[in-house]
């Protein structure tokens, strides 16, 4: 546990550090086998008693029905878990805000609730100290028709007042996270590498950066190592998971079929200074909670692997 709380230093890169703490998301226990939710402060508990020291406050599922964020006290609810992640000496370095079509209002159920959420989760950030808020883009579609340009147009106008707001509450900005293809859907800029750089890059604004996620990329038929080197400086948070390659699985690396030998690595090579987060909320849901310990190591020593081989920036 010890290697995972360093930070990581490329003998190649003089000067260059790259910090790479090991966390996850606070929805590695959220809904359990019973169908009750572990709340965020109780996983915090349980994560920081096996080692973990950074988190991604998961706000999709706490903005689901019934839960904190939809409730009167939710500044309450904030308030409590910051003072539980004080006295457990861990922070929150990401957050995941809450998911639909935001280039597309009139598509949106209760689009004015959906919106307050949205809000309530960037100031539960803020109050948290995250440094990344991680973000889905929108899609515009034109009479049903897939219009490139004005996916671009309507992110930036959406996106831009949330920057705003992050900064004004101490975040460092948001990270546009990389989506992956699957059947059914219509056509999704951050799916591909050079959409989502084309979409980074036109907000010109250092406080707009990109989320990785790992198994989102291992459902596209792009090369994620290649995608990694084109996006370079851009990466700022990153979704850890692995997956069959057909469903976004959720699972914990080498539980699917991810070359992370040929993946990981690039991230030494790029000098990410972001943190090396878990999104691995399948990995234990069907757990016994004898087993929740045993379960966190676990995914604490494979993290502490993928993060020596980024540090060596080879296979290994």
């Amino acid at each position: 546990v010890k290697n995972a709380l360093k930070t990581l230093t490329l003998p190649w890169r003089k000067g260059d550090e790259v910090r790479m703490r090991i966390g996850t998301s606070t929805n590695l226990m959220f809904y359990v086998r019973d169908g009750s939710v572990v709340q965020a402060d109780e996983c915090l508990r349980l994560c920081a008693q096996e080692g973990y020291r950074v988190f991604d406050i998961n706000c999709c599922e706490n903005a689901d029905p019934g839960c904190p964020l939809t409730q009167d006290g939710w500044m309450d609810w904030t308030e409590k878990l910051r003072q539980v992640a004080e006295g457990l000496g861990v922070t929150f370095s990401q957050s995941h805000n809450p998911i639909y079509n935001v280039c597309m209002p009139k598509t949106v159920p209760d689009w004015a609730w959906q919106e307050e959420l949205t809000r309530r989760s960037v100031v539960c950030a803020g109050r948290l100290g995250v440094e990344w808020i991680v973000v889905h883009a929108g899609t515009f579609l034109q009479n049903g028709v897939y219009d490139r340009e004005k996916t671009i147009e309507t992110n930036l106008a959406y996106f831009r007042p949330m920057v705003a707001l992050a900064q004004s509450l101490g975040c460092k900005g948001i990270a546009i996270e990389n989506m992956a293809c699957l059947a059914g859907q219509p056509p999704q800029i951050a799916s591909a590498t050079e959409g989502l750089i084309a979409l980074v890059d036109a907000f010109g604004d250092p406080a707009v950066g990109i989320c990785w996620d790992f198994g989102h990329a291992n459902l596209t038929t792009e090369n994620q190592a290649e995608s990694l080197r084109r996006i370079g400086k851009r990466l700022k948070a990153t979704h850890v998971a692995d997956n069959s390659g057909k469903l976004d699985d959720h699972t914990l690396p080498f539980l699917g079929r991810i070359d992370w030998e040929a993946v990981v690595p690039v991230l030494g090579e790029i000098g990410y200074q972001g943190d090396f987060i878990y999104e691995i909320h399948k990995y234990m849901r069907f757990t016994p909670k004898a087993l929740y310990p045993s379960m966190i190591r676990r995914s604490i020593e494979v993290a502490e692997y993928l993060v020596q081989m980024a540090k060596q920036g080879r296979k290994s």
